[in-house]
């Protein structure tokens, strides 16, 4: 008898199996020859988050517009203008007076922290004075000088700040450095800034 359609598809598929068979046999044995085909997956196209984009900063605002004055003992200028602003650095007033009758220039930065409820620092410079003199003025609230002070009090837009500053006074190019009172007073036009 014979073999029908079926015993010819069993012999080929138990001679397939053998030749697979064979071939694991030498693998194991030790034999390099062969190699698998590696597999291949796809995986999805990473996407970017927003932060990968674009780098990261502290955004500011827009400056509002500010006027102010300052004194020590006594009013050293009462026509100061210049910014509010909150930059990467934080709440920041700039002020400036460029047409002072005493000093050739009159310039003040204070900056604020986060909550506008502390003074960080002052700095500020009073350009040669009619007698000679340049002063640099400073208060820094992380490390402050012995006896230097900067108290903030705010009523609407109006910020004063006030104490006792670091002074440097240069003439002909010897420097007295004094610790004195000041007040300063800066109104912002909006409280948007």
């Amino acid at each position: 008898m014979s073999p029908g359609r079926f015993g010819l598809t069993a012999l080929a598929v138990g001679t397939g199996l053998a030749i697979a068979l064979s071939g694991c046999a030498l693998q194991s044995a030790g034999n390099s020859s062969f190699t698998p085909a590696p597999v291949v997956t796809e995986s999805p196209t990473p996407t970017e988050s927003p932060s990968d984009l674009v780098p990261s900063a502290v955004p500011t605002t827009d400056p509002v517009d500010a006027s102010g004055s300052m004194s020590m003992y006594m009013k050293v200028t009462d026509q100061m203008s210049g910014t509010c602003q909150t930059t990467e650095d934080g709440p920041t007033i700039k002020l400036n007076d460029s047409a002072n009758d005493f000093y050739e220039v009159i310039d003040f930065t204070i900056l604020l922290d986060a909550e506008k409820a502390e003074v960080q620092s002052v700095a500020g410079t009073f350009k040669t004075d009619t007698e000679g003199f340049a002063w640099a003025l400073s208060y820094d609230g992380a490390n402050p000088v012995a006896k230097t002070s900067a108290k903030l009090s705010v009523s609407g837009d109006k910020y004063t700040v006030s104490g006792k500053i670091q002074t440097e006074q240069t003439r002909k190019g010897k420097t007295r450095t004094e610790v004195l009172p000041y007040k300063i007073v800066a109104t912002c036009e909006s409280s948007d800034w």
